[in-house]
């Protein structure tokens, strides 16, 4: 696991997390944002990566975190993502028409 930009995540002030979002459970997060107002999810399994590692990531540990803002509290969740970064010559096999459409 990297965390990148830790100093500047405390410079706001804020206090970065560090779970794995492979193997902690939406309980781990649940009780790790407790008390929290704000999480703010940035998160990815990088570029190159093995399909199931992407999908365990950036899908799978995605719905941790938003299943984790549920439970009671519900802090507010601001999401940081990246959009259609991909390789144009590897489709992703979720992609449909739309999607084509959209990423031209």
């Amino acid at each position: 696991m990297i965390l990148l930009h830790e100093q500047d995540i405390r410079d706001i002030p804020a206090t970065p997390l560090l779970l794995s979002l492979e193997d902690a459970s939406a309980i781990n997060y649940s009780k790790a944002f407790k008390g929290d107002h704000v999480v703010y999810f940035s998160a990815g399994a990088g570029v190159g990566g093995e399909e199931e590692r992407t999908k365990k990531v950036d899908y799978e540990g995605a719905l941790k975190v938003f299943g984790a803002i549920e439970r009671p509290l519900k802090p507010r969740l601001i999401l940081v993502s990246a959009l259609d970064i991909r390789d144009p010559g590897k489709i992703s096999v979720h992609y449909v028409s739309i999607d084509f459409i959209v990423s031209s």
